[in-house]
């Protein structure tokens, strides 16, 4: 995926609503959504370059970061105003007692975190 500045970065999921993006065969150019799954090695990369390169991109409507230690999602959502971006986290310690919906609206899907967490053990502390 190209961002302005002309760097290229191949992120975790990225999609495109755009039919410009239709035969793309190495990359897209036009992405509604990206997600990220954040490690410890790379999250500062994901929170810091990649966030800011990424918000830069005109098409993208929504940044996802999904946290690999806990059940835990934060998006940057593009709002109304297309210059202003929304912070969203959505959480959960125990998803057995609280299941929150996580909304991606810019490719109309709404899940549960227990299903995009499905069969993963957490290490207890």
């Amino acid at each position: 995926m190209t961002i302005p500045s002309n760097v290229y970065y191949f992120p975790d999921v990225v999609v495109s609503c755009d039919s410009r993006d239709r035969y793309a065969r190495e990359f897209l150019q036009y992405p509604c959504l990206i997600a990220e799954v954040l490690s410890p090695a790379i999250e500062s990369r994901d929170r810091g370059i990649k966030l800011r390169n990424y918000l830069k991109i005109d098409s993208l409507q929504e940044y996802m970061l999904i946290n690999s230690d806990s059940p835990s999602i934060e998006f940057y959502r593009r709002s109304d105003r297309a210059e202003v971006w929304e912070y969203i986290t959505i959480n959960s310690s125990n998803l057995t007692v609280r299941d929150p919906e996580v909304q991606m609206t810019s490719i109309d899907l709404n899940l549960p975190l227990s299903l995009i967490y499905e069969n993963i053990d957490f290490e207890k502390s």
